[in-house]
């Protein structure tokens, strides 16, 4: 199970890294980011109750686990757009504003 404080701590440090991502940046040394963005997919996915009263909240954590793994693998295979980082930046601030509902 997934403490809030534990998706909280992932949607902020994927928030840092998209923050600095640009559809120029190169695959090459974007391991870090990469670990980031997929250690935060799996938080959110880990987090979602099948059946849950935050259903709005698991819709958004099933969101940013699409939008970062999307993300990460465009960073990884240098496809990069700014589309990408845009779902992923939303998705992310829709997983904190669930999440600071709680």
């Amino acid at each position: 199970m997934v403490s809030i404080d534990e998706e909280r701590s992932a949607a902020n440090k994927a928030k840092g890294v998209i923050s600095v991502l640009m559809a120029s940046t190169s695959p090459t040394g974007s391991d870090v980011a990469i670990v980031v963005l997929r250690s935060a997919f799996r938080t959110a996915t880990n987090a979602i109750r099948n059946p849950s009263s935050q259903q709005s909240l698991d819709n958004a954590r099933g969101e940013v686990g699409t939008a970062l793994m999307g993300l990460s693998h465009a960073l990884e295979n240098g496809s990069l757009t700014q589309e990408t980082i845009d779902r992923a930046k939303r998705a992310v601030e829709a997983w904190l504003n669930g999440l600071a509902k709680i």
